[in-house]
This record gives structure tokens, C-alpha cells and sequence, in this order.
């Protein structure tokens, strides 16, 4: 008799947060799983085509959309993240055709920040703000469009104000450029600065106020100890003369921020929480009960951002990138991590380009595009409950195309019960149970490992017994 079915129900609950706890989710790891490019079934997500070759010599930091003239603007640095070189360069990119339209825009120092606003590039780098005017082509460039005595020697992130503004942030000082006829910059834009000892590390706008993220320190990822750092997360409405309201937060630096669904979405150490306005931090996931989760995005680059309802982002020390949201609204919050990049690299900027393309930058100076192909599967449940102690006799899978995958079904001692190869140019394909009699359980783990196939369900037989008799 069937006695389980993990099928789209089950599957569209994605990765849980909490293990052994079946209503947060199903997965226990998913690896390379794409939750959303055929809704409801276990599917690869697309594999990574090297699209900067030889022309990145760079890291990717942050990726701008120019749509008027579908162009990509990548701004990068040499060296590491943390430890950047003394030049920077900016590669303008088609975005329909992938490849590498003009010339290589090159600078003598690195870039530490980068937004694309109306019809202009303003980047940070050395002494000075440029400004590349987009609506020419090719650009024009102004590498010395406002020179600057740059309070702090970290990260300058610019961001889109609620006013249509940009606004730099640097140390404790918010700078603002106005764009107009004459577009202009001003320095020290709030009297009020931020508090002492915290330095202005990420922000976003909600449509109402200006966002800003802070951190007593911005650096140190050598361990998960955070308890000598205090953040917060500021809202400002970008003409009062203080700030008009402030959530602190415990157990991290502030990295990264975005603006989803009417809610800020906040990195903060090994969590991601969710706040607005008007309701207090709520704690949304902690990567510490979930396999090879990091939420160490990189304070000194831009590795997340919004595809089609989802949040993505790739963190620290970790070739996977996650997702967290759902592409149908009645799945508001679903974990997957449907995207990998070359082992030993790690993700430095992420872009959603159309709807269905992202460009990924790496650490290994590279640039990939998320378009075509199948990644490598795998993923595991956690132990499910069978709601009564069974002996297995076989399973079935049923794929929606073909390919061959590797389907176990395991105790919760994740000792295999059933495991076996199938080819999926049939549509169904039957798993049985071969030499010695089944081990009585009432939970089991599924397994499947692929990389062409597409898997509808899995179904479970097993022969009911009497706890009993249960091991």
C-alpha cells in the first residue's frame, strides 16, 4: 500500500529552518534544487556560463541596469574584498547579447561603491566621486566629477533615496546628490550625524524614508562571535533634522539590506530579519540550523538582490546561492538554494537581469550568467513522519522528463532502506527493496541526486506493522 507521497505539496515547502520539524519546510538540503523554474516538481536551476572570459580581470562588486540601451554597467577592484588593490575598473556589458560592448573603463584606485541613477553611473573610488552620463554612447565619462576627503576608508555605498536622490554614505557623514539639470553633490546632508562609533555600512529606501544600516565595526568574519558589535537599522525621511526612528539589533554587524513586499529585509550576523516602520525586527531565518547557509553577505560589494518575488543572495566562503521567497504569492517565505558557482569562489555581486537571467559575479574575478543548462542536484528530506511503524517494500518516481537519477530511501540513522539508479526515460520506475527483510520504521528520509532529470513525486509502499514489533 502507498503510505507517502512527496509530491508538490511537500515540495513547495522547500528548506526547513528548524530540523525534524516538518512544518517549516521538508528539505533538510537542497542543493542545486530550483524550487521555481517548474513550480511544484524537483528540478536543476541553471548552470553558470562564463560570460566575462578574459575581459573581467576583476572582481565583480556591484552590477548596474542601464535598460534604456539594455546595457550593464559592472563595477570591480583588484585584489580581494577585503584587501583591494589599487585600481578598479568598470565593464560595460550588452545585456541581451552578454558580451562586452566598449571599452574597459579603467581607474587607479578601487571602487567602493556604485549605483546607476536616471540616466547616470555615479561610482566611488579614491578622493573623488565619478560620473559617467549613460544617455551618450558611447558614455561619457567624469572620473573627477566631485573630489572628496573620504572620512572613512571602507565601503561607500550609494542609495536611491525616497526623494530620488542618491545618498553616500561615509563613516558617520551622509552626503546627497541632487539630480536636476545641474546635477550637484553636497556634503554632510544630515547635520545630525550617526551616532559615534558606528559607521554607515548598507541602506535602502521603503518608498517613505531612507533606510540606513550601522555597525560599530564592519569588519571581522574570522568567527561567529559577534558580541562586540552593536547595529542598527535607522529610518529617516530625508529632511527632518534627526533621525525618525531606530531599531537596534544583537549578534552582528549589520551587512546588507533590501526593500520586499512592504517590509526591509535586514542581514545581521548569522540571521536575516525582516522590519518596517511601523512594526519592530522580527527574525525571518538563522543560517545556523541550516546545512551550508551563510548570511555573511559582503558589506564591501553587493551580492543580493530581487528576482521575481525572490530574495537572492551568496555569502562568505560558500560556492551556493540562496533564495528565500517564492515566485507565486500564496508561498510568501519558501528556502531553497537553487545556484552554485565554481567551487572556491564565492559570490561578490548578484543582478537580476530579465526575468529569466542573473549575472554573478565572483571572487575568482569572474562573470557568470544564470540562463541555460542544468546544475548538478541534490537534496534530502528531513526525517517524514509515515504517522504509523512500516516495513518498506519498494518506492516509485515519477518524472516529468528524463534523465536519470539516484533515489535512496534511508532511516533516520540515514542508513539506506532502498537505493537505486533509474532511468527516467520512462515515466515511472519502480525502486524495490532487494536481499534482506526491511527494518520496521516509522519516519524515512528521502534522497535524490540528479542533474537532467525532472521528478514529479516519489511514492512509498510499505506493509503496515504493529509498533509491537517495532526495533
Amino acid at each position: 500500500m502507498k503510505i507517502y507521497s512527496l509530491g508538490s505539496e511537500q515540495i513547495l515547502k522547500g528548506i526547513t529552518t528548524i530540523p525534524y520539524y516538518e512544518g517549516l519546510g521538508i528539505f533538510d538540503s537542497a542543493s542545486g534544487v530550483d524550487l521555481w523554474r517548474n513550480p511544484g516538481l524537483i528540478s536543476a536551476g541553471y548552470t553558470t556560463t562564463d560570460i566575462g572570459g578574459a575581459d573581467v580581470t576583476n572582481i565583480p562588486k556591484f552590477i548596474s541596469v542601464y535598460p534604456a540601451r539594455s546595457r550593464v554597467y559592472i563595477a570591480g577592484a583588484g585584489g580581494t574584498l577585503d584587501s583591494p588593490a589599487t585600481t578598479g575598473k568598470i565593464y560595460p556589458y550588452d545585456m541581451d547579447a552578454d558580451i562586452l560592448l566598449d571599452t574597459v573603463h579603467s581607474l587607479a584606485s578601487p571602487i567602493r561603491g556604485s549605483l546607476a541613477l536616471n540616466d547616470n553611473l555615479f561610482y566611488i573610488y579614491g578622493n573623488a566621486v565619478g560620473r559617467a552620463q549613460l544617455d551618450r554612447y558611447p558614455a561619457l565619462w567624469y572620473d573627477s566629477w566631485v573630489t572628496n576627503t573620504w572620512t572613512y576608508t571602507g565601503p561607500h555605498p550609494i542609495i536611491k533615496g525616497p526623494d530620488g536622490s542618491g545618498y553616500v554614505l561615509d563613516g558617520r557623514s551622509i552626503d546627497k546628490i541632487t539630480i536636476s539639470d545641474t546635477t550637484s553633490y553636497s556634503t554632510d546632508a544630515l547635520t545630525n550625524k550617526l551616532p559615534l562609533g558606528m559607521v554607515g555600512i548598507c541602506g535602502v529606501s521603503d518608498g517613505n524614508y531612507l533606510v540606513i544600516g550601522m555597525s560599530s565595526r564592519i569588519y571581522g568574519y574570522s568567527g561567529t562571535d559577534y558580541a562586540d558589535y552593536n547595529s542598527s537599522v535607522v529610518f529617516w525621511d530625508t529632511f527632518s533634522p534627526a533621525f525618525n526612528k531606530k531599531y537596534d539589533f544583537s549578534g552582528g554587524p549589520v551587512r546588507k539590506m533590501v526593500f520586499k513586499d512592504g517590509n526591509v529585509i535586514v542581514f545581521v550576523g548569522d540571521n536575516i530579519y525582516t522590519c518596517s516602520y511601523d512594526s519592530s525586527p522580527q527574525l525571518l531565518v538563522s543560517s545556523r540550523n541550516v546545512e551550508n547557509m551563510t548570511t555573511q553577505v559582503d558589506s564591501e560589494a553587493n551580492p543580493i538582490d530581487l528576482s521575481d518575488g525572490q530574495l537572492l543572495w551568496g555569502g562568505r566562503n560558500k560556492s551556493d546561492i540562496w533564495s528565500l521567497g517564492s515566485s507565486l504569492p500564496q508561498f510568501n517565505m519558501v528556502l531553497s538554494s537553487p545556484y552554485k558557482v565554481t567551487a572556491g569562489e564565492y559570490v561578490s555581486a548578484i543582478k537580476r537581469i530579465t526575468k529569466n537571467k542573473i549575472y554573478v559575479g565572483t571572487t575568482g574575478n569572474k562573470l557568470y550568467a544564470l540562463k541555460t543548462g542544468n546544475l548538478p542536484y541534490k537534496a534530502r528530506t528531513i526525517p517524514v513522519s509515515l504517522n504509523g511503524f512500516y516495513s518498506i517494500t519498494s518506492a516509485k518516481a515519477v518524472f516529468q522528463t528524463g534523465g536519470s537519477a539516484t533515489i535512496s530511501i534511508q532511516n533516520s540513522d540515514k542508513l539506506n532502506i532502498l537505493s537505486q539508479t533509474v532511468d527516467g526515460s520512462r515515466k515511472a520506475q519502480r525502486i524495490t527493496r532487494k536481499g534482506t527483510a526491511s527494518p520496521i520504521v516509522d519516519r524515512v528520509i528521502f534522497r535524490i541526486e540528479s542533474t537532467t532529470a525532472t521528478i514529479k513525486n516519489v511514492d512509498l509502499f510499505g506493509v503496515p506493522v504493529d509498533e509491537e514489533y517495532a526495533e
